[in-house]
């Protein structure tokens, strides 16, 4: 075979075709008679007798015969090829591109016990993109990368790998900041994710919020950073966490390399030391709570009985507003609490944190009607929860029952505190197996027998338990 290249010339490349075979298939005029009036036919043409298709992938009617359309290769030596391949749905279509056709060095067996050569073929580009002479070109490319003992497909693969982690380090840390927010999806509350996002536009989106997170470095981390620390060090401490886990997950996607420059340990603490300052919010104290409850009895409305049964039940704002009617067992008298609701969510849907109910919280239940499985027992705000409390005592607010709570369990009761902790759904230092056994019958009832006692004080009801401690009023 010759070695001469450049054999083709440009428009024998715009002329070339797929090769056309004429398929020898005797008995089929009646096919043949079918085919000449309906030429758009393909793979229906049937054997009159047998049934079978007479048109197969890549045959067509040619002057009312059958051809087999194949591909042509056009060599223009020096390892470029011209490709000419039928088109698979249109009769008459077809596609070209240029080829590179090369054999690797190394020796491979065949089956048969034959040592060959490994074939590639690396893609040019089509022929309605690139001319001749551009294909040349890049064919002369790839023949001194195989000089220089580089395989052409591997180098491409390099540079589109290159790319598209240059193409990762580019992009914002708003842009990955979306992207980490749409990975969380259902783990987060809807109310949880819109303060995440929102504290992140506001504070750091404006400084940095357009700059390639690759580019983000301690100093730009302190810069956003300085004025939110200086006139709000707890929402600061919220909001560096935060970079630090979008950061995290773009080192984890290659967008950024390590080490993170909004880590605090051993880092940022130099620059912003936390405050050990914690804000409580209002609460009642234990002593008043008898009086406060006699005054809320009173006052009528669904806000009224909502704020009722977050206090009888020592649960959050939140999960009081999302109950719904399917969480209650009647029969075991059982508030069964989505973790979804819960302030630590679990990813488990199936997995519940169970309330029981003492009496004061069914004689609530039934004040507030019949209610549909898929209804809100409370179908109200949490502001006017809020307004309840404030009109009785502007001082204190919902949350801080909890607080009022806790602080009878410890001075007025014996309870253990694990059971206390278990009322209020706080996991304390309480492992996955401790909080598996919280969900128990047994510890249901200890929890059961504490909310009791705590219904029986709020109302001033006089109570003889052994694990009550008697109170000295002066």
């Amino acid at each position: 075979m010759s070695r001469r290249i450049h054999r083709l010339t440009q428009i024998q490349v715009d002329k070339a075709r797929p090769f056309e075979e004429v398929v020898d298939v005797p008995g089929l005029d009646h096919s043949l008679e079918q085919a000449r009036k309906h030429p758009e036919i393909r793979m229906a043409v049937m054997h009159r007798r047998t049934r079978v298709p007479i048109l197969l992938q890549g045959q067509t009617i040619r002057d009312g015969r059958i051809v087999q359309r194949k591909t042509r290769w056009l060599a223009d030596g020096g390892s470029l090829w011209v490709k000419v391949m039928p088109s698979q749905t249109d009769p008459d279509g077809y596609s070209a591109s240029y080829v590179f056709r090369y054999s690797l060095p190394e020796e491979r067996i065949s089956a048969n016990g034959r040592t060959y050569q490994r074939q590639r073929f690396h893609g040019l580009g089509s022929c309605n993109t690139l001319r001749l002479d551009e294909a040349r070109e890049k064919a002369r490319e790839c023949r001194k990368m195989l000089l220089d003992g580089i395989d052409p497909i591997v180098a491409r693969q390099g540079k589109a790998a290159s790319a598209r982690v240059a193409e990762k380090k580019l992009k914002t840390f708003d842009v990955v900041m979306s992207e980490f927010l749409i990975n969380k999806g259902e783990a987060w509350s809807k109310v949880h994710a819109r303060n995440w996002r929102q504290s992140m536009r506001d504070h750091i989106s404006p400084v940095i919020g357009d700059v390639p997170i690759s580019a983000v470095d301690t100093e730009l981390a302190i810069r956003a950073l300085t004025d939110l620390h200086r006139d709000h060090p707890v929402t600061a401490a919220r909001v560096m966490g935060r970079c630090a886990d979008v950061y995290s997950y773009a080192v984890l996607h290659g967008y950024g390399a390590e080490p993170n420059p909004f880590r605090y340990k051993g880092h940022l603490e130099f620059r912003f030391p936390q405050r050990t300052e914690v804000t409580h919010l209002p609460a009642l104290a234990f002593a008043k709570m008898s009086q406060f409850w006699n005054k809320l009895i009173r006052v009528e409305g669904v806000a009224s009985l909502a704020t009722q049964w977050t206090i009888a039940n020592v649960s959050r704002t939140s999960e009081t507003l999302q109950a719904l009617a399917s969480e209650i067992d009647w029969e075991r008298q059982l508030w069964l609490v989505p973790w979804s609701h819960k302030k630590t969510r679990r990813h488990n849907d199936e997995d519940v944190f169970v309330v029981p109910l003492t009496g004061l919280a069914m004689d609530i239940l039934a004040r507030l009607g019949k209610k549909e499985p898929d209804e809100r027992l409370f179908p109200i705000h949490g502001s006017q929860m809020l307004n309840t409390v404030k009109d009785i005592n502007p001082d204190i607010t919902v949350h801080g029952f909890r607080a009022t709570f806790k602080t009878w369990s410890r001075e007025a009761t014996n309870t253990d505190s694990d059971v206390v902790r278990a009322c209020m759904s706080h996991k304390g230092g309480a492992s996955a197996v401790d909080l598996a056994y919280h969900r128990g019958p047994l510890y249901v009832e200890k929890k059961r027998r504490h909310l009791e006692l705590w219904a029986s004080y709020i109302r001033g009801v006089t109570e003889t338990a052994d694990n009550v401690v008697p109170m000295q009023r002066g």
